[in-house]
Order: C-alpha cells, then structure tokens, then sequence
C-alpha cells in the first residue's frame, strides 16, 4: 500500500511543479516526435536492406546514392541527440527532467545506438586489393 502512495505522490509532484519540467526537452507523445520516428523508421528499413546488398555484392555507394546514405548516417547521429532530450515514461508517468532522460538513456539504450549508428564507412579503412596488397578506401 506504502507503494501505492508514493507513486500517486511523485505523480502529484511531478505533474504540477516545476522538478519535472526542463527547458528544451521534446515530449514523446507530440506529432514531431512521431514523425521523426517514422522519417527514422524508413530509413532503418532502407539501411536493412541495401547494407546486405552492399556486402554481398561489393557494390560502393556514389552519386546521389552516396549523398543519400550519408543523410541517413546524419540522421542516425541526430537521433542519438533527440534521444537525449526525449522525455520518457517511467511505472506511467511521464519524466521530463534533463538528468533523469540522460541518465535512463545511458544505462539503456544509448551503447547499443552508438554502435549501431556509427558511420563505419566515413572511416579511412584499409581493405586488401585483389593481389593481395593494401589500398586505402
């Protein structure tokens, strides 16, 4: 019962005071938001198949192919960002405090975006040529 309370206090002071708000910080149910999600959903999907292709059939992005998925890329690190500024919700109450999104987001998701995200191919990796010697990408 103790529980219950404490939940129904902390909504309390969460909702109608200032400890919950911050300057900045994008609401996760408001139509930008959503949209965002969707723009990054498309280009997940875009990314899910053309990077397999790319691997099987050692075809390198150029011209606009390459401007687009380096948008992509740009896209990814950007949601990185938003993810640290997206309120959350926590046992159903919505969180909007800087330092609680921040640190929620680290001890969650944000290793496994990073990785994800990291734009591999802006790197100057060397890769062996077909005779066996090393070339720069």
């Amino acid at each position: 019962m103790d529980d219950d309370f404490d939940d129904r206090f902390i909504h309390l002071i969460a909702a109608h005071s200032e400890i919950n708000k911050a300057h900045c910080v994008f609401n996760p149910d408001h139509t930008p938001k959503a949209i965002w999600d969707i723009t990054s959903m498309f280009a997940i999907i875009y990314q899910s198949i053309v990077i397999p292709y790319r691997l099987c059939f050692n075809d390198d992005a150029t011209g606009g192919a390459l401007v687009f998925e380096t948008i992509i890329d740009c896209i990814f690190l950007i949601d990185i960002a938003i993810s640290f500024n997206t309120g959350f919700y926590q046992k159903g109450y919505l969180v909007m405090k800087r330092k609680d999104i921040v640190l929620s987001y680290i001890k969650t998701w944000f290793l496994v975006d990073l990785i994800a995200s990291f734009p591999y191919n802006w790197l100057p990796i060397q890769s062996s040529d077909s005779n066996g010697g090393w070339t720069a990408s």
